[in-house]
């Protein structure tokens, strides 16, 4: 898994840099605490800043507009609820099949749904792994290596038996059995626009 890593910081840095990010690889390798907190490299570019994002008004913290792409995320996975005295999620994401995650995605009304995987992967923090995103806007999330797949909506388009999913420990896409695999889900929809 730490490959994968240093494979994704390897294609962002520039050339000169690429020593560095051969270190962090060959670090992650040998050390075996990088499951248990979130590592970042400040050297590289934030994808995914607190700023891009804001509260959504009336829902407590729970949602948050992503000001870049227009869509509103759930903070929480699904299973899980948010806290706004904390400022965390309680409780154990849920795993599903992919069609449990499109039906439980659709039934937290509002027009939310599960996300397609272009959509998921804006929500890669390219700074940080384990999870590669951003745990201010999204705190608890899995980030084990086994554990932090997220269904996306979209199949694969050479076998309709599978979907793309997101592993959020290292930001890397990847495919899935759509009845045989569960993963984790993370509801989106679109922002709603009030009339003038």
């Amino acid at each position: 898994m730490p490959t994968l890593f240093y494979r994704t910081i390897h294609r962002i840095k520039p050339m000169a840099q690429r020593g560095t990010a051969m270190c962090m690889g060959l670090l992650m390798l040998a050390s075996p605490a990088v499951f248990a907190t979130q590592q970042c490299n400040s050297n590289l570019y934030a994808t995914a800043p607190d700023v891009r994002f804001i509260e959504v008004a009336g829902s407590q913290g729970a949602e948050v507009l992503d000001r870049l792409t227009n869509l509103v995320w759930q903070r929480c996975s699904l299973g899980q609820t948010w806290n706004n005295t904390s400022k965390h999620c309680s409780g154990t994401a849920t795993a599903m099949t992919w069609t449990e995650a499109l039906t439980q995605a659709k039934a937290q009304g509002g027009d939310y749904r599960l996300p397609n995987i272009k959509e998921l992967q804006t929500l890669r923090e390219q700074q940080c792994a384990y999870p590669s995103l951003n745990i201010v806007i999204f705190p608890d999330t899995p980030d084990s290596a086994q554990r932090s797949r997220y269904w996306s909506s979209s199949p694969y388009g050479f076998d309709m038996q599978s979907a793309w999913l997101m592993d959020m420990a290292q930001g890397d896409t990847a495919i899935a059995s759509k009845a045989q695999s569960s993963s984790y889900v993370r509801a989106v929809r679109a922002k709603q626009y009030v009339a003038p």
